[in-house]
């Protein structure tokens, strides 16, 4: 009787817990496998036929890829001796090796795969935002914090990646919070160091925004290696606030607070390229939204050709991706005055045709925009305010490629054969139309 009813709740056990069962003792052999037989054959035996989606095809699968993946990565590692050479990450300022980041490499070399199975998801309608999705900011800019969207990207790259391990169910936030920031160390590490190889200034930067590892602190550290674990400390905390969102436990307090606007703040929520929900336990869970798959989908010239990337020539955001953007985020709700400000910038850029425009040359065009909107949020620096404005949505502009950055200088003149030298102006940023994306807008 006891065996009978249990195989009758076996069809009832979720997939989750069926992979866990399963991966106990993997294999056509293993416990999972044997004991789904013998609920096979007793519903048979009872003229029924067993109908559940355990996922257990798909969980093998999964495996392969991921095991494929990690193979074709030590493949390409390996000397021709047959020793596996293992990345370093080395920190700044002083060089010191550090562990904290993860390897990025099997995570990309396994996204073709990963593409494909969450496309069929996003057509099966696993993507739809739940009813009980936390509120997201109404901020009619995007903030200054994000001052590029690449980071943006990766970071739903390793989202992608969880949520696939997870066949479409929606991930654990802080296991997802913390592997993030863990890949993208790694990433940025390498971009970094080929930046630093190559002598870039910063308008052709492609890691800006992106955290750095952690300096290591050896037992008898020093007042300065201290402040400079402290400073690492403060940074990986507000990029992942400014970009993935709060801690679960800065949420609940929050949460607490009668006067709480309810609103889960970061720019993945902000955007709508993810849904986050709460469980009854305080437990914060986030998924992928069909937006999100569809812009984790377009093809990224940097992500597509790691590690073998050419600065210069890939671009950290392509066409495409540009496209979508504009389209889908900077004009989209509730970011009005940021599809205000860009409207705006390429009037300017327009009307100065070949000429050169000077971000001062803009900041009277922000002001314009902006004072407004100050005077309501009770701004008190407001030319501070649009000057980090401007200097935030001109650094997407130009990750985006639809405008060319350069900074003004001596050489700069001789380039483009200006003929009124302007010293005063040397060290500025300064801006054109890029007129094979002006399409893009």
């Amino acid at each position: 009787s006891n065996e009978r009813e249990v195989y009758e709740m076996f069809p009832f056990l979720t997939k989750k817990q069926c992979r866990f069962w399963y991966s106990l003792d993997p294999g056509a052999e293993g416990g999972y496998m044997r004991f789904k037989k013998l609920v096979e054959d007793y519903h048979e035996s009872i003229g029924k036929k067993l109908i559940m989606d355990d996922g257990i095809e798909q969980f093998v699968e999964q495996k392969k890829v991921l095991l494929d993946a990690k193979q074709e990565v030590t493949k390409r590692n390996m000397t021709k001796d047959g020793i596996v050479v293992k990345r370093v990450i080395h920190a700044e300022p002083r060089g010191e090796r550090t562990e904290d980041w993860t390897d990025i490499d099997e995570l990309i070399e396994a996204t073709k795969e990963i593409k494909k199975q969450i496309k069929n998801m996003e057509e099966k309608d696993v993507f739809k935002k739940p009813d009980d999705v936390l509120l997201s900011d109404s901020y009619p800019l995007i903030r200054q914090f994000y001052n590029r969207f690449f980071p943006i990207k990766l970071t739903l790259t390793v989202l992608a990646g969880m949520i696939y391990r997870e066949s479409g169910e929606p991930v654990d936030y802080d296991d997802f919070r913390a592997d993030a920031h863990g890949y993208i160390v790694g990433l940025s590490s390498t971009l970094k160091e080929l930046e630093k190889n190559k002598d870039l200034d910063r308008t052709k930067k492609i890691s800006t925004g992106l955290p750095l590892p952690r300096p290591s602190l050896p037992a008898n550290a020093n007042e300065e290696q201290i402040k400079e674990v402290m400073k690492w400390e403060s940074s990986k905390e507000r990029f992942l606030e400014q970009y993935i969102g709060p801690t679960t436990k800065q949420w609940n307090r929050k949460n607490k607070d009668p006067n709480s606007d309810g609103i889960f703040a970061g720019a993945l929520n902000s955007m709508g390229l993810v849904s986050i929900t709460e469980d009854s336990d305080g437990r914060l869970k986030i998924n992928l939204t069909k937006k999100g798959a569809e812009f984790y989908d377009i093809p990224n010239e940097i992500l597509d050709n790691f590690p073998d990337i050419r600065l210069g020539k890939h671009k950290p955001i392509s066409s495409d991706e540009s496209i979508f953007l504009m389209k889908y985020v900077i004009r989209n709700k509730p970011f009005q005055l940021e599809k205000q400000l860009v409207d705006s910038t390429h009037d300017t850029l327009i009307e100065a045709g070949d000429g050169l425009v000077f971000g001062s040359d803009l900041d009277d065009d922000y002001e314009e925009v902006l004072k407004e909107f100050a005077e309501q949020i009770g701004e008190k620096n407001k030319e501070r305010f649009w000057k980090e404005s401007r200097q935030a949505t001109m650094g997407r502009l130009s990750e985006m490629g639809l405008v060319n950055w350069m900074i003004y200088s001596k050489k700069l003149e001789e380039r483009l054969k200006i003929e009124d030298s302007r010293p005063e102006k040397y060290g500025k940023s300064c801006f054109v139309l890029n007129e094979s994306m002006k399409n893009n807008w």
